[in-house]
């Protein structure tokens, strides 16, 4: 059986329900204001996460196969009421330091392979283990001991919640007057006889169990993601498969339900699953499950999961047709990402082999090996352009560290900061390198700014927040006896993302071409033309936009210069280390920061006017790239970027009459091939039709669930921002590769 367009439709109205953070919410607040006298952070975190799963409703409607979505049906008493405003009042007086938040980065997949192999059982048998090797003598072990009981309250507290599940489900079975159905509530109420306490046995109940173990952490408010599905669950699959205790369509099935289940808990947030790659001993992992990650991309037709396949050369031709077919289709996804390439990265960041392996793209293009971080994405995104406002139009600028880095963003208003005065402005610039070494030194300043805040809240983070449950399915976490928040995963990576950096290059080819090279414009003359948004100076805007060299068409002169910025971010941020061990890596992405940030910035000498959208990946700039899809990728192949373990996009976007016929998707086949022989990071592809997106803008209520790849994640193009939608629109459609 499978799903149906009403389960699809009753999908997409879920996730945007907005009464589904209700019941966590309130259970949230309640379960602090009880705990409130515990002394230990982790133990108030624990206990505040154990009472939401053993007090969450139990919800389940007709349809569904699997369990574990938000309530919608949750009505608190007046006398529920009064409580939660009695805690509302306590837990706002605790500040930030009221000891129960959760270490979340959103960033993370835990190590679901061993929940599934060993139950809970099994971990809390390691736990025992450990804690027997604990001194009651030994002040040094206190913190040990206390992490690990967090841990075990955490993991009790999961059991207890499924064994409700399993409850529920049984007494509608019994209930259900419909065969069909009560059958289906039998299987499912079966799926919790045993799991999650002891290990699965069979395919329905690991899907279950995996699943189930996402959406508890995902509602204790420290989201992670299920990884590589088609690696730990097929080993239940194949011996279904052969003793024929489920067949193919129905293992489709369960899988397109999974789907439908990222939409109704993450709505648009990427929630990313990732198949393909390689095992610890090179062998290329491909099988059946991985060609149903893609197929039921089509067949659910919602923005998430955000799917990406690990491509290496031993992908199968009609795996990467599939890919190109349901691209070709305008879904969006998946994404493909260069497995060696980012298998060096990380090797060169002082990743293990092993873990190296078992890695996945944390919802955008960011890089996180599974089941050993505590990864920092996007902290923060870092707007390089502004360096033109303040060399350029006077701008003056704040010298100190950032105050308000919100774990993906930097938000000083209209404020600039640096960690040192940097002297000199524009009088006595005579060359290029002059000129661009004074950029340098800003740069270096403005990064010191962010890193000198970013070690404060890692180190803040270290003593007050933790992840009891999270922390008890990474293994580092059980041998340190720390939580991962604390030290206790391998991998603590941070990865600042610098949205517009491709504005930014061109524009520094720009001033080298128009104010040294042919010497048109004096670096002061440039100057007022930026500070008046080309406002009288529109020819000289022409020039700077269409006369100067562009990234993204393979010119050695500005790739050079893109080459140089690259090395000179990796270089600043590698001199940080932070308290729980972790270095700084730079990504090229944006999210939506490419329209939040350029929204605040004024023009820009590569001629982009003030407040329009920056640069979105690491590509040419909407409407820039003049030599076609090879010259973009012999440019972007000049930069090294296993550098960028931080995450690299790459959009591309194609005609949707060029993929219509199998000439145009071989063509695209080939198109990524050369792309990842060429050391590339990322690739992700829209095919829709401007003349369509422009129909969207005017009217958002015919186009609800039309789809587009944005900066490294997909959404509906209804939820972006104006200047965002415009940049969409702009971006050039390839006909041809």
């Amino acid at each position: 059986m499978s799903i149906t367009q009403k389960m699809i439709d009753d999908a997409f109205a879920r996730s945007e329900d907005r009464r589904n953070g209700l019941e966590r919410d309130y259970l949230q607040k309640i379960g602090h204001l009880r705990s409130k006298s515990e002394d230990f952070h982790n133990l108030k975190c624990a206990r505040v996460t154990a009472f939401i799963l053993e007090n969450y409703s139990v919800e389940i409607d007709e349809g569904e196969l699997l369990f574990g979505r938000y309530t919608t049906a949750f009505r608190p008493t007046p006398a529920m009421e009064d409580e939660y405003r009695q805690a509302c009042l306590v837990w706002d007086g605790a500040g930030a330091l009221k000891g129960s938040d959760v270490g979340s980065t959103g960033h993370r997949a835990v190590d679901l392979k061993k929940l599934l192999k060993t139950g809970v059982k099994g971990i809390l048998r390691e736990i025992a283990e450990e804690k027997q090797k604990l001194s009651a003598y030994d002040g040094a072990d206190v913190g040990k001991r206390v992490f690990y009981e967090a841990c075990e309250t955490a993991l009790q507290a999961l059991c207890s919640y499924g064994r409700r599940v399993r409850s529920t489900l049984a007494a509608l079975a019994a209930a259900e007057q419909n065969p069909a159905r009560r059958a289906e509530l039998e299987a499912m109420a079966q799926n919790f006889s045993a799991a999650p306490y002891e290990p699965c046995k069979h395919f329905y109940e690991a899907l279950q169990c995996a699943w189930f173990a996402t959406f508890c952490m995902a509602l204790t408010g420290d989201i992670t993601l299920m990884g590589h599905i088609d690696d730990y669950l097929f080993e239940y699959y194949e011996k279904d498969i052969r003793d024929r205790i489920i067949t193919k369509d129905f293992a489709f099935t369960l899988l397109e339900h999974l789907y439908l289940k990222h939409n109704e808990v993450f709505n648009s947030w990427p929630a990313s699953i990732m198949v393909g790659g390689v095992d610890e001993s090179g062998r290329t992992i491909c099988n059946d499950l991985t060609y149903m990650a893609v197929e039921a991309i089509r067949t659910t037709k919602l923005v998430n999961p955000s799917v990406a396949v690990c491509y290496t050369d031993g992908l199968p031709e009609d795996l990467l047709r599939s890919c190109v077919d349901c691209i070709s289709e305008g879904y969006t996804r998946p994404s493909l990402f260069n497995d060696s390439l980012i298998r060096k990265g990380l090797r060169d960041a002082g990743v293990q082999e092993a873990d190296a392996c078992r890695y996945i793209h944390s919802t955008c293009v960011e890089i996180t090996p599974v089941a050993a971080s505590n990864i920092f994405v996007a902290t923060p995104y870092l707007n390089l352009n502004r360096i033109f406002e303040h060399l350029f139009a006077g701008k003056p600028y704040k010298v100190g560290r950032m105050n308000h880095i919100a774990m993906s963003y930097a938000d000083d208003g209209d404020d600039f900061i640096l960690a040192r005065d940097v002297p000199g402005g524009l009088g006595g610039i005579t060359s290029f390198d002059a000129f661009f070494s004074l950029v340098k030194e800003f740069i270096a300043a403005h990064i010191d700014a962010a890193a000198l805040r970013i070690l404060e809240i890692v180190e803040y983070r270290r003593r007050y927040y933790a992840s009891p449950l999270v922390s008890a399915f990474m293994g580092c976490c059980i041998k340190s006896g720390l939580d991962s928040s604390a030290g206790g995963a391998k991998y603590n990576f941070v990865y600042p993302a610098f949205p517009g950096v491709i504005n930014f290059i061109d524009s520094l080819a720009a001033v080298k071409k128009a104010c040294f090279d042919e010497k048109l414009l004096t670096l002061e003359e440039l100057a007022l033309a930026c500070k008046a948004n080309f406002k009288g100076y529109e020819r000289i805007r022409q020039y700077l936009a269409n006369r100067c060299p562009k990234f993204g068409n393979d010119i050695d002169e500005v790739d050079s210069i893109a080459r140089e910025v690259h090395e000179t971010l990796y270089a600043c941020m590698q001199k940080y280390t932070t308290a729980l061990g972790g270095k700084c890596y730079p990504s090229y992405f944006a999210w939506i920061m490419h329209g939040v940030l350029g929204k605040m910035t004024e023009a820009t000498p590569d001629g982009r006017p003030a407040a329009t959208a920056l640069s979105e990946h690491l590509g040419p700039v909407r409407g820039m790239d003049k030599n076609g899809l090879g010259a973009v990728v012999r440019s972007i192949a000049k930069l090294d970027q296993s550098k960028g373990i931080g995450g690299i996009a790459t959009n591309v976007r194609f005609t949707k009459d060029f993929v219509s016929d199998g000439k145009g998707r071989r063509a695209v086949c080939d198109f990524i091939r050369y792309f990842m022989a060429s050391g590339c990071f990322e690739v992700q592809f829209n095919v829709v039709d401007g003349k369509e997106l422009v129909e969207a803008k005017k009217h958002p209520e015919q186009y609800r669930t039309l789809m587009v790849r944005v900066a490294g994640y997909s959404d509906y193009f209804n939820n972006l921002a104006d200047n965002v939608k415009d940049e969409v629109i702009a971006r050039y459609e390839y006909g041809a590769v």
